[in-house]
């Protein structure tokens, strides 16, 4: 449930339809969102555009053609894997928990499990940004 929350927060229905018509690539795809080639085959699998097993054994076969024999692992991730300074501090993913929350989409417990605080601290750096907030 977790990771069905996470994609469609991190790459949106309608953006993701239109970057698709766009592009087929996965590679390109998985670099405009800033996500892994997994979520967008799992969110390909939603739209009932592709068969998840046999897109993942098509890409598994082209990674171990140009790797000389090597596996890729579930844990791996398609180069070129994004750096740690391409997420930007998921400036977006925090934004869009920000709202979520200020909008009733998720509760507080939720927010804080997201962005990895306690519901304590989710509270005081809530009122920071009310405070700081540009009316």
């Amino acid at each position: 449930m977790a990771d069905y929350f996470a994609s469609h927060l991190l790459v949106p229905q309608a953006e993701f339809e239109r970057m698709y018509t766009l592009s087929q690539d996965i590679v390109k795809l998985k670099r405009h969102f800033r996500v892994s080639y997994l979520v967008i085959l799992n969110r390909l699998v939603e739209m009932g555009i592709i068969d998840f097993v046999k897109e993942k054994a098509k890409i598994c076969a082209i990674y171990k053609k140009q790797h000389d024999g090597a596996s890729l692992q579930n844990s791996m991730e398609l180069p070129p894997a994004l750096a740690a300074e391409d997420y930007a501090e998921n400036e977006r993913y925090e934004f869009l928990i920000w709202q979520s929350l200020k909008l009733g989409k998720i509760s507080e417990m939720k927010a804080a499990e997201l962005l990895n605080l306690t519901v304590e601290k989710l509270r005081v750096r809530r009122q920071e940004n009310e405070v700081y907030a540009v009316a």
